[in-house]
């Protein structure tokens, strides 16, 4: 709940993933979903698409991850044409040793 009273609400799934995160909208208070997660658990690899929706203007982004739940790969639209990718590299010990972007 903010100073105004107004409450951020977020729905998990079965697992624990965050589905939709809602903030209040600023006029009427109303709960409006800001952010979803959508999760894609058959496809190898696996990924979660992310949708966020800012002053009428949507934005999507998906990441795929690995076998060990790590990101591999980020896919970013941009508000213009384009898009921005970001690969993620690993060392031996599977701790994050360079972001490129592609």
């Amino acid at each position: 709940t903010d100073l105004n009273g107004r409450t951020t609400s977020s729905i998990y799934d079965g697992v624990g993933r965050l589905l939709t995160a809602s903030v209040p909208h600023p006029t009427t208070g109303v709960p409006t979903p800001l952010t979803t997660y959508t999760y894609d658990d058959v496809s190898f690899p696996s990924s979660v698409t992310t949708s966020s929706t800012i002053n009428s203007v949507t934005l999507e982004s998906r990441t795929y991850m690995d076998g060990f739940g790590r990101s591999v790969q980020s896919w970013q639209a941009n508000e213009g044409p384009g898009q921005t990718v970001t690969d993620f590299w690993y060392n031996d010990q599977g701790v994050m040793s360079q972001a490129t972007l592609a």
